[in-house]
């Protein structure tokens, strides 16, 4: 991108604040087309801009600056907001050129001015030294972590004593994990009771760790640990939410909700149980609630924080030495699975049968109940059917719940069922107890006044043919 077509993008990607000064909020809530700063619960101000599919938010306290990821701009993948003015009007600056992979979680470390993201299905974590004025062009960035199994989402770092946390939401080995910020002392903390672990915040005052568990079903939970990973707790679960982004203050923290497309909050504290989220804000199906961001967070004053520093050997700090990245030829011609091809722009067109980010999943996997799949010559996924499932995913057993009574459901050469009762009981679906049907039956045919009767105390039987 030559200086003249950045200058043009700064131009168009811009941002208008309304209803006074951004200083004054203590929560910001990220949707896809817009960023909403709270005040007690009330809107305080937003922020309406061009940026419309945005994701992950971070926040540096020190500068007042926002950043924001945007998955569907040519001219980066994440952006500076400068905040610290009273101007109604101010740019935004694309701080992270475009990114192959999606942005999925964002950390800020103010110590350093070194700015983290995740990327997911992208299976990495990366950084980026921010300069304090604007950039030329976009920067890159540097890959901190290229994992194999791992799929990291949420992240966030512990400024005080030096560790980045973040979330592995690989259903299959799920993990909360963390490091020293240049990548060393990797440690898995927590791997067991999880399901797909997403949100995740750092209480530095009270040496907590926060995260959101989205459990198999629509059940979910979130929990604590110390720093380590140790005295496990849970402060809130159920069912009917999926909690995405997580974020705290110094008295509460605040959960965004895809399921009900909500952002709650509780006092983060509420470990005995008992109390109930309030809704801070209800969205529409198509402002759902992505990445969350507190103005005052949860952290000590410099002089408790450089007292924790002081008694490390700071060796983790990156130096300039640390900001370089090489992708070999290799990594990129198997980055697309399956034969899938990679274009410029960083996706892939996957071969028939496959889907995903990086054509991993095959469209049969899981798609069938019962039966076969194959691929038809769209590349959709077609289900063969046993004799007895019908459906378009064969997931209708056609005898499922027909005979009752312990009857027997039987299919005939062309398929249709019948019941096969056991004696005693009688009807189409065996509903019916034959000692019933018969005083039914009696009570009608031996009446004085049927012409069939020759006297009024004749027995009335009823004779099985089996």
């Amino acid at each position: 991108m030559s200086l003249s077509d950045y200058k043009f993008a700064l131009a168009v990607v811009s941002i208008v604040f309304i209803a006074g000064s951004v200083r004054t909020w203590d929560l910001g809530v990220v949707t896809s087309a817009q960023i909403q700063f709270f005040k007690n619960k009330e809107i305080e101000t937003l922020a309406a801009d061009r940026l419309k599919d945005m994701t992950a938010i971070a926040y540096d306290p020190i500068k007042k600056d926002v950043y924001v990821s945007d998955a569907n701009q040519k001219v980066g993948s994440i952006f500076r907001m400068k905040t610290t003015g009273d101007a109604a009007y101010t740019a935004v600056e694309p701080i992270v050129a475009k990114q192959s992979a999606t942005v999925q979680g964002m950390a800020f470390d103010y110590r350093t001015s070194i700015l983290y993201w995740t990327t997911g299905n992208g299976l990495s974590i990366n950084y980026v030294h921010v300069p304090e004025n604007v950039t030329k062009v976009p920067l890159t960035g540097v890959v901190l972590f290229k994992f194999k199994d791992v799929i990291p989402q949420g992240i966030a770092i512990d400024t005080c004593r030096g560790y980045l946390y973040w979330t592995n939401c690989n259903h299959l080995n799920a993990t909360i994990e963390r490091s020293r910020p240049d990548g060393s002392e990797h440690t898995v903390l927590i791997h067991e009771q999880l399901f797909q672990p997403l949100g995740i915040a750092v209480d530095m005052e009270n040496d907590l760790l926060y995260w959101s568990n989205e459990r198999e079903g629509m059940y979910y939970s979130i929990e604590a640990s110390n720093l380590d990973g140790g005295t496990r707790r849970t402060l809130i679960h159920g069912t009917h939410h999926q909690p995405f982004s997580i974020a705290l203050d110094e008295r509460d923290i605040y959960w965004s909700d895809w399921v009900n497309d909500v952002v709650w909050t509780m006092p983060k504290d509420s470990f005995q149980g008992g109390v109930q989220p309030t809704a801070v804000v209800k969205y529409e199906s198509i402002k759902t609630p992505m990445g969350l961001i507190t103005s005052t967070p949860a952290i000590v004053n410099d002089t408790q924080c450089i007292a924790v520093t002081r008694t490390q050997n700071n060796t983790w700090l990156m130096t300039e030495a640390t900001l370089q990245e090489t992708v070999s030829y290799e990594a990129l011609r198997n980055y697309c699975k399956n034969n899938g091809i990679l274009h410029a722009n960083g996706t892939c067109t996957c071969a028939l049968g496959f889907e995903g980010n990086f054509c991993t999943t095959h469209v049969c996997q899981d798609y069938c109940v019962s039966g076969t799949c194959t691929v038809d010559s769209m590349g959709r996924p077609q289900c063969h059917c046993p004799a007895d499932f019908t459906g378009e995913r064969c997931e209708l057993q056609m005898c499922t719940d027909r005979c009752q009574n312990g009857g027997q459901c039987l299919l005939d050469k062309d398929g249709h069922n019948r019941c096969d009762c056991p004696i005693g009981y009688t009807g189409n679906m065996c509903e019916n107890k034959l000692s019933d049907f018969i005083n039914e039956l009696c009570s009608v045919y031996c009446q004085p006044s049927n012409p069939l009767m020759k006297t009024a105390s004749a027995v009335c039987r009823y004779i099985i043919n089996q």
